[in-house]
């Protein structure tokens, strides 16, 4: 599962507070005190006292904003329904709320954004030229040829470095997965890294669509996966919520990549970077409910 138990995920604003002491919209990760958790189970039980479900609760107008409670209030709801898939759409459009809005929630993924160009300039660098000069673009040329573990690791850390922050951390593991992908695929392990010589403009598609849902998926997760853990009966139906999560992430956010030169792109510069930046804004979008 997540890592979630250590992180309560972002908290919303005080209403209080002045708009040139909020700043940006990006929420900062923080330790958690245990205040998100219990402030939307205040709301909630405070509905039960009232004889209505949350959500026919009564709204109080005066109360300020609190997009972040109501997306961790909507995953808990995911857990009470099952997992279902309306829960998962409703969940997702206050996630995405709570982030500001998918171009807000692009802007903030910056780590993720580095990392799937990252590596859709080294897939298309095998895919043209081959994995020799792929990997010295990387700065890796002496790995060629030695232990597929070694080597892997060594891509994974070029792509995608470690990092103190949360988001950071999940564009790494974004990036670990899309290579295991590939590896397995390809049987990197027995066969050796050369059997990625092989890849196709379509694999790179699957790739680069597969880093950002997973992207987008362990972002979701890490935030909020916490009220997933608080509403499961077991850790079993916790680890089963959470794999429907990520299959319907998966299955939501397909981006239409057919009318790109995957092999033209310049994926280091500024074309890859507004490439990016609207590819995340469009993965969001849909979690978000709209096409837009």
């Amino acid at each position: 599962m997540g890592t979630s138990k250590s992180y309560g995920g972002p908290k919303d604003v005080s209403g209080l507070l002045p708009a040139w002491a909020i700043g940006g919209a990006e929420a900062v990760p923080a330790a958690d005190d245990g205040a998100g958790a219990a402030e939307v189970d205040a709301d909630v039980g405070s509905a039960t006292d009232l004889g209505t479900s949350p959500s026919e609760a009564p709204v109080d107008a005066r109360a300020p904003d609190r997009p972040w409670v109501s997306a961790k209030r909507q995953l808990g709801k995911v857990v009470q329904a099952g997992g279902t898939r309306a829960a998962f759409v409703d969940a997702g459009r206050a996630y995405v709320r709570a982030r500001g809005g998918a171009s807000q929630a692009s802007s903030g993924a910056s780590s993720g954004r580095r990392a799937t160009a990252a590596l859709g300039g080294f897939l298309s660098g095998i895919a043209t030229q081959g994995v020799r000069p792929a990997l010295e673009r990387l700065g890796l040329a002496l790995l060629a040829g030695r232990d597929a573990h070694e080597v892997f690791a060594a891509i994974t850390n070029a792509i995608a470095p470690g990092g103190a922050s949360l988001e950071e951390a999940v564009a790494r593991r974004a990036t670990t997965e899309v290579l295991q992908e590939l590896y397995e695929r390809y049987a990197v392990e027995t066969d050796g890294i050369a059997k990625l010589d092989a890849m196709g403009v379509e694999d790179i598609r699957e790739a680069i669509q597969s880093s950002i849902a997973s992207y987008v998926y362990h972002r979701w997760l890490e935030e909020l996966g916490a009220k997933i853990e608080e509403k499961s009966v077991s850790a079993r139906e916790a680890e089963r919520l959470e794999r429907d999560m990520k299959a319907y992430v998966q299955d939501v956010v397909r981006l239409d990549l057919a009318q790109l030169d995957l092999l033209t792109i310049d994926w280091g510069g500024r074309t890859g970077s507004r490439l990016m930046e609207e590819l995340y804004a469009q993965a969001y979008a849909v979690l978000g409910g709209s096409t837009a």
